[in-house]
């Protein structure tokens, strides 16, 4: 999720809402924002993002997950969301 698409607005905000909550997310968008990849769901129930981060962005990801490609991140409100 970049800057110039639609629902990172929504998504900000949202995270916003609960800094602490969701300080890594808000602390890795900051960070390495363009090379995570995102997806967003939003029901009846709340929202869920599901954000992926390179772990070559962060030596200590490189070392904690040296067999992986990616950090998983799952936040939210929405439990059916965050399954989908």
């Amino acid at each position: 999720m970049t800057t110039s698409e639609p629902n990172f607005g929504r998504v900000s905000d949202l995270l916003r809402e609960a800094p602490l909550q969701h300080v890594v997310t808000l602390k890795m968008l900051h960070l390495v924002g363009p090379a995570m990849k995102c997806q967003f769901l939003e029901d009846r129930n709340g929202w869920a993002l599901t954000s992926l981060i390179p772990t070559h962005a962060f030596e200590y990801d490189r070392q904690t997950y040296p067999d992986r490609d990616l950090v998983v991140l799952v936040d939210g409100t929405s439990t059916d969301a965050k399954l989908t």
